[in-house]
């Protein structure tokens, strides 16, 4: 299966329901609930198997119910149901849930930690599949798209607590659920095993059609895209990200890896204006989504780019950067592919506080804000003395040099002196 989430990253539904957690079955994401989860005895309820698929090809998914064989008194035939399996076939990227009908006896024990198992089995039906969702999630939810009907199944799912356990095997997930003292008499109510779907690729509105229907807030955002506004939150943030990181950065060095996104966004904020839509990076299409989602983001820059939009921003950034170091340097940095993943490794490093180092740091984002220095200044900003702080930076790193960076030293140093030369 093909690994390239940052092409196409479709909503993270099941995320949205469990608040992140999920086990993923080789091309699908699952979590588990009982409806309730404290049941009266001689009560129905149900399993709810929430699934995800992460691939653009249709999948078929084969489960098995287990249910306990017997109650906390040792009694058996407690628990029973009409259907215990089921098969469903699920379109290219289709998100919903399974529901299995479960009865009990009115005679059957009180307990607080009942098993309820679930085995799957799973199966891609097309011989060429991408993902189409990221390992750890996908992109955020507009619920403005779903029906009416799939609005109000959402709502009642998020009432519901997910499990993703599954004591270590790796074809089950488990649940459980509790069961309490007889209340009254017993509902006559018939649930039915089935398949309801939440959402399919037709309910994602094109990209294009989210940027049209956002205009009135870029309006609102596009003036405010520009250094002014968003150069020092983005200076603080990065200072704080590469902190929690574990690689504290200068103040000179977040000033160069401030500017290079700016730079990526003030252009963005150009193109925009010349209504040059198709050079922009995937990042706008991700803000123009935000600002769908929630308007409000469009009156908020130095939040929106500090805060909701920054993974995709960094992580087109840094394909940026490396674009304008490959220019100037004649270097071949990987191919297409192997820049992405770099960048999204490095997008999801400074977001989630994994360990960022002297390589990932320069380069490429250190290196491509000194090649832009000229092109993104501040007011009273002498560039040159900004070049002079980040040489006394490195000299103060070069006692980390190795032969593996070693590269990167004479690089920045080259680049630092073009840089004072011009």
């Amino acid at each position: 299966m093909a690994q390239n989430p940052s092409l196409i990253n479709y909503p993270d539904i099941l995320g949205t329901l469990t608040g992140g957690p999920r086990k993923t079955f080789e091309s699908i994401q699952c979590a588990i609930s009982s409806r309730p989860d404290r049941v009266p005895a001689g009560q129905t309820f149900e399993a709810i198997l929430l699934i995800q698929s992460m691939v653009n090809t249709e999948v078929d998914v084969r489960v098995e119910m287990e249910l306990p064989d017997k109650d906390t008194n040792n009694k058996r035939g407690a628990f029973y149901s009409k259907t215990s399996k089921l098969l469903v076939g699920l379109q290219p990227a289709e998100v919903g849930y399974i529901k299995l009908p479960i009865q009990c006896s009115a005679l059957t024990a009180p307990g607080e930690d009942y098993p309820l198992r679930i085995k799957l089995q799973v199966k891609k039906l097309g011989r060429q599949t991408e993902t189409v969702r990221s390992p750890h999630g996908g992109g955020s939810v507009s619920t403005t798209t779903l029906s009416p009907e799939a609005q109000d199944e959402l709502a009642t799912l998020r009432e519901l607590s997910f499990s993703v356990e599954d004591r270590g095997k790796r074809n089950q997930i488990e649940d459980t659920f509790a069961i309490m003292p007889p209340s009254g008499i017993a509902a006559l109510r018939e649930l039915k095993p089935g398949w309801v779907s939440l959402w399919k690729i037709q309910d994602y509105l094109d990209e294009s059609i989210i940027v049209q229907r956002v205009q009135p807030q870029l309006a609102t955002l596009i003036p405010q895209m520009r250094r002014e506004t968003v150069f020092k939150p983005l200076l603080e943030t990065m200072q704080q990200l590469f902190k929690e990181a574990r690689y504290p950065i200068h103040v000179a060095e977040a000033i160069f890896i401030t500017k290079i996104i700016v730079l990526v966004i003030e252009q963005a904020a150009t193109r925009a204006t010349e209504a040059d839509t198709d050079k922009q990076m995937p990042w706008f299409a991700q803000m123009a989504r935000l600002i769908y989602e929630e308007p409000r983001l469009a009156e908020q820059p130095a939040h929106l780019f500090t805060k909701p939009l920054l993974p995709a921003l960094i992580k087109d950034t840094v394909v940026y950067a490396f674009s304008m170091v490959s220019t100037v340097t004649r270097e071949s940095f990987g191919s297409d592919e192997e820049i992405k993943q770099y960048a999204e490794s490095v997008a999801d490093s400074l977001t989630t506080g994994k360990q960022m180092n002297f390589a990932r740091t320069y380069l490429p984002l250190l290196a491509a804000g000194v090649i832009a220095n000229n092109r993104v200044t501040m007011p009273c900003e002498q560039v040159r003395d900004t070049l002079f702080m980040l040489h006394k930076v490195i000299e103060q790193r070069s006692k980390h040099r190795s032969e593996s960076n070693a590269f990167i030293f004479d690089m920045m140093n080259t680049l630092i002196d073009r840089g004072l030369d011009q």
